[in-house]
Formats: structure tokens, sequence, C-alpha cells
């Protein structure tokens, strides 16, 4: 994931865009349960980011 993480970064600098927090959903295909946790988490993790 570091790999693609670091990637998005250089490409959203060069569109000047410097400040970037990344949300993971890991664990979305280890069953229907653990899938909505994930996302849930993910969610979370928007919601705080973007409202702070």
């Amino acid at each position: 994931m570091e790999h693609q993480e670091s990637y998005l970064k250089v490409v959203f600098e060069f569109f000047g865009v410097t400040e970037v927090r990344y949300v993971r959903a890991e664990g979305v295909a280890t069953g229907d349960a653990a899938k909505a946790a994930a996302l849930e988490e993910a969610r979370n993790s928007m919601l705080s980011v973007v409202c702070n």
C-alpha cells in the first residue's frame, strides 16, 4: 500500500494539492461482517478528517 500512497502524493503535489490524508478500508475481502466493519471504520475515519 505504501507505494500507492507515495505515487498519489506525487500526483497530487503536481496539481498543487499539498495536504493529503489517506483513509484505508482494509479487510473488505474477508466476508460480509468484516467488510461492513471495515467500511464503517473507514467511514468514521473520513468523517473525523472532514469535520476537523
